[in-house]
């Protein structure tokens, strides 16, 4: 989890574009991984992408306000949350 999501290389300045990329294919996969959409509010917020960051805050918020495990997970790993 820390590798993929919290220390991601690509997020981290090697590719904003691909980190989004990878990010969005999770999110296909698994709609509710937090950690996923909060990589995407990341990468949106450097792409400069308001309308897809507005609707990734929005899910992150509504995971976090319906799921035990995921606010569990983010404390757990101190990830910050980026809404």
């Amino acid at each position: 989890m820390l590798i993929n999501f919290k220390n991601n290389k690509n997020l981290k300045g090697r590719s904003i574009t691909r980190a989004i990329r990878d990010f969005e294919r999770v999110t296909k996969l698994a709609e509710n991984h937090a950690f996923a959409w909060n990589g995407l509010i990341e990468g949106y917020k450097e792409n400069g992408q308001k309308d897809k960051l507005f609707h990734a805050q929005n899910k992150l918020k509504e995971i976090l306000k319906d799921s035990k495990y995921w606010s569990k997970k983010f404390d757990q790993l101190e990830y910050e949350i980026n809404y």
